[in-house]
Order: C-alpha cells, then sequence, then structure tokens
C-alpha cells in the first residue's frame, strides 16, 4: 500500500482501464496490431514451399528455406513449421540440399555449440550423432559459442559446401528438415497440412492465424462488457 495525505493505492491491486472511446480505441489498436502479426507469420508458415529428398536417393526427408534471421530464430520458425535445422548425415544428402536451394548462399544449419558454451562441443539440434561434417580447411575454431553454416568458399574463393563455424546471431536463410511429409495427402510434399491432413492436424499457419482470430473476438466480446 502506498499512502499519500488520506488517499491510498494497493499496488499490488490490478488497475482497471476506465471505459470509454480513448481507451477502447487503444485496446482495439493493439489488438489489430497483433492480429496483423499473427497474420503474416502464418501466410509465411503455409507459403513455405517444400521438397523431398525421396527414399531412391536415400532420405525420404522434406525440406524448406527460412527467411535470413539469426540462428535462433530461424530454428524457432524450423520448429513452427514442423521440424528442425538441417541435421546432414551424407555427402548425398549435403548435395541434395545444395542442388536444390543454391551452391554459394550460406544457409544455417542445426549444428552449433550453443549448448555447450565455450567447450567447443558441436550437437546436431534434434540430438542426432555427428556422422558426417565437412569443413573447411582450419574449421571448426569457435572461440564462444557458434552455429554452423554452410556453401562458405575457401581460400580460392571456391565452394565446395564446405561447412563453418560462424556467431549465431549472424544472419542468414536456414534449411529447415522434417522426418514426415507436410502434407501427407500430397505426395510431393506441398506446403502444410491442414483439411487434407487425415490426422486432422491443421499446420502451423493455419494454428497461428485461428489462434490471432480467437484472440479478437474473444477481447471484442469483453470490451462489449465495460
Amino acid at each position: 500500500m502506498l499512502g499519500h495525505g488520506t488517499a491510498t493505492v494497493d499496488i499490488h491491486r490490478p488497475v482497471k482501464l476506465l471505459a470509454g472511446p480513448a481507451n477502447d480505441h487503444l485496446r482495439m489498436t493493439r489488438l489489430l496490431k497483433t492480429l496483423v502479426f499473427v497474420t503474416a507469420l502464418s501466410s509465411t508458415l503455409r507459403g513455405a514451399e517444400w521438397f523431398e529428398w525421396s527414399e531412391h536417393e536415400g532420405g525420404s526427408h522434406f525440406y524448406s528455406a527460412t527467411d535470413s534471421t539469426d540462428w535462433f530464430s530461424s530454428q524457432a520458425e524450423a520448429v513452427l513449421r514442423g521440424g528442425y535445422l538441417t541435421t546432414i548425415g551424407s555427402i548425398q544428402e549435403l548435395d541434395f540440399i545444395r542442388s536444390t536451394f543454391g551452391r554459394t548462399e550460406l544457409f544455417w544449419t542445426g549444428l552449433s555449440t550453443v549448448n555447450d558454451g565455450n567447450n567447443g562441443g558441436f550437437e546436431w539440434v534434434n540430438g542426432a550423432p555427428i556422422t558426417y561434417s565437412y569443413f573447411s580447411w582450419r574449421q571448426p575454431d569457435p572461440t564462444q559459442a557458434s552455429a554452423v553454416i554452410i556453401n562458405q568458399p575457401n581460400s580460392r574463393g571456391f565452394t565446395r559446401g564446405f561447412f563453418y563455424d560462424v556467431s549465431p546471431f549472424d544472419s542468414y536463410r536456414g534449411i529447415v528438415e522434417r522426418d514426415t511429409n507436410p502434407n501427407p495427402t500430397d505426395p510431393n510434399g506441398g506446403n502444410g497440412g491442414g483439411p487434407g491432413d487425415p490426422n486432422g492436424v491443421p499446420d502451423a499457419g493455419s494454428s497461428l492465424l485461428l489462434l490471432g482470430l480467437a484472440t479478437l473476438i474473444t477481447a471484442l466480446v469483453r470490451l462489449r462488457r465495460y
């Protein structure tokens, strides 16, 4: 309780905004900003284009690329898409990723030391064993928490997909990997689940959009009570 003269205020008691056009407008503005953000994010997730590394090629996994951002945000987006930043287990998988997404652009992978501080212990983000790596000369050389990109050029400017460790706060696109088809009704992968999913599980983009709409409707109902 804070006192001043004869008036007291309980600082632990939530303060209720007074009803009125100004406060209603403020609430509505905040809600609309939130809905716009959720809608934009859901559109990004629903618009992801997936590529299958088929069984006869040694894979049967599905891949897409994130927007350019830091490693942590890229991994978070990968999780929202139902996957993780890619775990490269063979030269064949590396070749597939490079031929699909580009042989010169730098991409995040799921290999990092972020869970091991400064000890230099690399781990795949999904806990898979490290059975393959393709670090360039004098790599890896982590002096702090780092994450691994691919396609780093060598000293002559050529790239063969080399691994290279950099700060996880740098900004690159990431390669997302899924173990299951993002759209089981589409043998070519498609771009998400949704109504056609036999398991009835919507994709992340649909879920976010529905959550945003539900939040807006709930808030509007509450505003009517003031």
